[in-house]
């Protein structure tokens, strides 16, 4: 406790401006995040009966939900191992979602020791972001392990799976900045901001692929460059390639990807710090 005290009392209260500031203010508060990703990844075991075992659990029976509705409705003639297929959009898509939702209310909700301790505001999304990535990599290991189970032919390509989740972790962290710095302001955004992600959810090819739109609009369409913009297709796509149809992944779709993923951590990093000094006088 002694530690984490020392650790709050940290001076650099103030949102990193630059690459060079943000590891600075990693390295400065890395005790700080570490336990308070620790004490809510403990809060979550102790509202589960399953315990750490839920975090691969879940996964399962989420994609077996979704595989079971395909099969169901749409048939099973398309995209088979279809659970493989979906599970390759639906995990990264919880991740970001997940930590998108909850970012809406999540400075609102910590009103009490923003104001009681001086500690550096941005810590709090970074926390929310690592623990909702402690979820995904479990989700991921278990997709993985189901797939050497079932005969994948998985190879070195698996390898990519670790650029991936970095680049779904700069995304969704970039989101959640902003996210949570407009919910101190727009008081109704929790209302909202579920809508919000259904939208983009039906907007991804989560239960579809991308080539259902080149079939229908034909590959290097505008509505096809168009929806590869869509950050979260790029992710989609990407874990597809290497658990699902396991190959190298292009590396126009590696720049885009990095390009879209850093811009967005750009312009969230960049609003937080704008109206950082405004957060606690807002409450």
């Amino acid at each position: 406790m002694a530690n984490t005290s020392q650790s709050i009392n940290r001076p650099s209260l103030e949102a990193p401006s630059s690459s060079k500031g943000i590891r600075k203010g990693l390295r400065a508060n890395v005790r700080l995040i570490t336990e308070l990703t620790r004490f809510e990844l403990i809060l979550n075991l102790t509202r589960s009966r399953f315990g750490w075992s839920w975090w691969f659990i879940d996964p399962l029976v989420m994609i077996g939900v979704f595989g079971i509705f395909k099969r169901i409705v749409l048939g099973a003639d398309r995209y088979q191992p279809y659970f493989l297929f979906i599970g390759c959009a639906l995990l990264s898509w919880k991740f970001f979602s997940t930590a998108l939702a909850r970012s809406a209310m999540l400075l609102r909700a910590r009103e009490p020791l923003i104001k009681a301790f001086p500690f550096p505001t941005w810590v709090l999304p970074c926390t929310l972001v690592l623990e909702q990535l402690v979820f995904f990599i479990a989700g991921i290991l278990t997709l993985i392990a189901v797939a050497l189970a079932i005969g994948q032919p998985l190879g070195i390509e698996l390898i990519q799976v670790i650029p991936l989740i970095g680049f779904t972790t700069i995304l969704t962290l970039g989101s959640v900045l902003l996210c949570s710095t407009m919910g101190v302001f727009a008081i109704d955004l929790s209302q909202y901001i579920n809508h919000f992600i259904r939208i983009v959810w039906f907007l991804s090819p989560g239960m579809y692929g991308t080539d259902l739109i080149v079939q229908r609009f034909g590959e290097g369409s505008w509505p096809h460059r168009i929806f590869l913009l869509n950050p979260l297709a790029l992710v989609f796509e990407g874990f597809r390639s290497v658990l699902y149809s396991p190959q190298w992944i292009p590396l126009s779709h590696w720049l885009t990807l990095s390009v879209v993923s850093l811009l967005t951590l750009l312009v969230g990093g960049s609003v937080y710090r704008h109206y950082n000094r405004r957060l606690i006088k807002h409450f």
